[in-house]
């Protein structure tokens, strides 16, 4: 199996991680936003993987809008049925993981459904909701300002300049 293109794969991350921010208050919402999304986006692409032979290429962006619609849909009802507490916290963020799982699908490559490149960049999404969660958990309770959606921004900043920090220690060693 190829490996994914990473730059593509982390400015997939960054583009969706921005519409799933507002959820990320704790580490139980940003974990349940990244189970969410990976949900969505696996399933999807398993299915467009069944059907990328057998579609016309110009409807190919259409089936992956409506069967990432119809899994947005079926895990909102499963949320609300089986954890209504977190389907109460993360409101209308379950079907935002639709737009995210669109963002992530068209800078990842458009047409390239692999399964194994979406189990990777669900973990990673699923590890970057869970560390912005908890950052914003802890600096919540000491600066309740943190806990809003600019804290939010200003966490994500963070852990981008660490990851960056630590990409480039690893080129030049």
């Amino acid at each position: 199996m190829a490996r994914p293109n990473t730059k593509k794969t982390n400015t997939a991350l960054i583009a969706a991680v921005c519409t799933a921010l507002a959820a990320t208050t704790n580490i139980k919402t940003g974990f349940a936003v990244g189970i969410a999304t990976s949900i969505v986006l696996i399933l999807t692409n398993i299915l467009m993987g069944i059907l990328k032979n057998k579609a016309p290429n110009n409807m190919l962006i259409l089936f992956y809008i409506v069967f990432s619609a119809f899994f947005v849909s079926i895990t909102h009802f499963i949320f609300q049925a089986y954890l209504p507490e977190i389907s109460n916290q993360l409101g209308i963020y379950i079907p935002i993981t639709f737009i995210v799982c669109l963002l992530i699908q068209l800078v990842q490559g458009g047409t390239d459904y692999s399964i194994g490149n979406s189990i990777q960049i669900s973990i990673e999404f699923i590890l970057l909701m869970v560390v912005i969660g908890a950052l914003r958990e802890w600096l919540g309770s000491g600066i309740p300002s943190m806990a809003l959606a600019p804290g939010a921004l200003i966490t994500l900043g963070f852990v981008l300049a660490v990851i960056s920090a630590i990409y480039k220690g690893k080129k030049t060693t």
